[in-house]
């Protein structure tokens, strides 16, 4: 089987780079909810920023396996467009 072109590596880079600020910013909403919960709710509101925390560092490195993959490819052949003239 034959790998990724580097148009889906490129979508690829890009889908993973999204889910990781949807990440980033469900760990800022999680921490706001935590700064303001009630004495009681404060635990469950610390655990859920934590786990923010887990979803958003697992993003981060499933981001950086994608640029890693972008970034073992050799470069791509000059075409007409490419070349100098």
């Amino acid at each position: 089987m034959f790998g990724k072109s580097r148009e889906q590596l490129a979508d690829d880079v890009m889908e993973t780079y999204l889910r990781w600020r949807e990440a980033c910013s469900a760990v800022k909403d999680a921490y706001a909810a935590w700064r303001s919960a009630d004495r009681g709710e404060r635990r469950l509101a610390c655990a859920a920023h934590l786990a923010a925390l887990d979803r958003e560092q697992h993003a981060a490195q499933v981001y950086a396996e994608a640029i890693e993959r972008v970034m073992r490819l050799p470069p791509p052949a000059p075409g007409p467009e490419r070349v100098a003239g």
